[in-house]
């Protein structure tokens, strides 16, 4: 507690004046002005592999928003009540946004990650805060999901699940983990979005029709013979895949063994993957770990948006039994043994 305060106390002159000029930019509407320009008619015929000052202007609105939703509820209200997210995702969906360098960060993030990260942001927020007793928002957390859906989110989710992360070049390696951990972050509120919809199963439905449609193009026109690898076995493939990296850094050092700071973000990528894997079979309380990427929510803040109903043994319904196949290849991911030794007592206990 000593630390803490001392911490608050270091950073209190400098918090002070992040507040005010949050203020200011909220006063000053900044967050209409970069949404105007990301969505501006010019800005959507650009060639995301070109480095030109309206490519630059675009990714530096997109930054501007993604700070501003992740910290101010008046510019996520104003981002939500202008269907921003089908906007943001239809974006980063553009082609090579994602795989392009951004013109402002360098090679460790791509141009469309800020798009990518604050659509993410605003279906987090969404669903966490309209399970709070004392929520006005007028959008329903199901209008995002059918927005996200509608925009592609499933086709993009299934492409970048699949990226095989070149190590061997570190900066491109950490744009993908990011855009990876961004991804895994929409696919938890977006399953988790669903299953609170049990009234009339829509959100359900149109997710996994989606999920069904978008492996149903890819066995035509990708796979040529390889097999059906759907969303779900993707995404929990992802996590059998970076589960033992993050088993090692958690104890050292890939390299050296040693304890020192962990060369690309591994662990977040594997928190993501759990969370997401999590929600894809029907868990509730992971998701709201984080309420923006990256960040942590406290015991308090957790206890408001859970309900009675979110414990104890979820309904059944014609969805069923796709949760308990993906629950079925989990459980063999946490149950295996790694040169680590146990996984899941090593994650519990470690």
């Amino acid at each position: 507690e000593t630390a803490v305060n001392a911490s608050h106390s270091m950073y209190g002159p400098l918090r002070r004046k992040a507040v005010r000029a949050l203020e200011v930019m909220e006063q000053e509407q900044i967050y209409d002005v970069a949404f105007r320009i990301v969505t501006s008619a010019s800005s959507s015929s650009l060639d995301a592999s070109r480095n030109t000052p309206q490519s630059r202007l675009r990714e530096a609105a997109g930054l501007i928003i993604l700070a501003c939703a992740s910290c101010s509820s008046e510019c996520a209200s104003y981002l939500i009540s202008n269907r921003a997210v089908s906007e943001l995702v239809a974006i980063a969906g553009e082609s090579r946004m994602l795989t392009s360098s951004s013109a402002l960060r360098g090679d460790w993030a791509s141009r469309g990650l800020c798009f990518l990260e604050a659509s993410t942001t605003l279906l987090l927020q969404a669903w966490k805060n309209t399970r709070r007793d004392d929520d006005t928002s007028s959008t329903s957390p199901l209008s995002l999901l059918l927005e996200a859906l509608d925009a592609g989110a499933v086709g993009i989710a299934s492409r970048v699940v699949k990226w095989k992360v070149e190590l061997h070049n570190h900066d491109k390696a950490y744009s993908n983990i990011r855009v990876k951990t961004a991804v895994c972050f929409m696919l938890s509120a977006m399953f988790g979005i669903a299953r609170d919809d049990d009234q009339n199963a829509v959100g359900t439905s149109r997710l996994y029709n989606a999920i069904d449609a978008d492996c149903a193009a890819a066995l035509a026109y990708e796979n040529h013979g390889k097999g059906r690898s759907d969303l779900i076995a993707s995404t929990i493939a992802l996590l059998k895949a970076t589960a033992p990296y993050a088993q090692r850094f958690a104890n050292g050092n890939l390299t050296t063994g040693t304890s020192d700071d962990e060369p690309l973000p591994m662990m977040d990528l594997s928190e993501a993957c759990f969370l997401a894997v999590g929600s894809i079979c029907g868990a509730i309380t992971g998701c709201f770990a984080s309420g923006t990427i990256g960040s942590s929510t406290s015991c308090n803040d957790l206890h408001m948006v859970l309900k009675s109903s979110d414990f104890g043994a979820l309904k059944s319904d014609k969805h069923s039994h796709l949760r308990r196949d993906a629950s079925v290849m989990a459980c063999e991911i946490l149950t295996m043994r790694t040169d680590q030794g146990p996984f899941l007592p090593n994650v519990l206990i470690g």
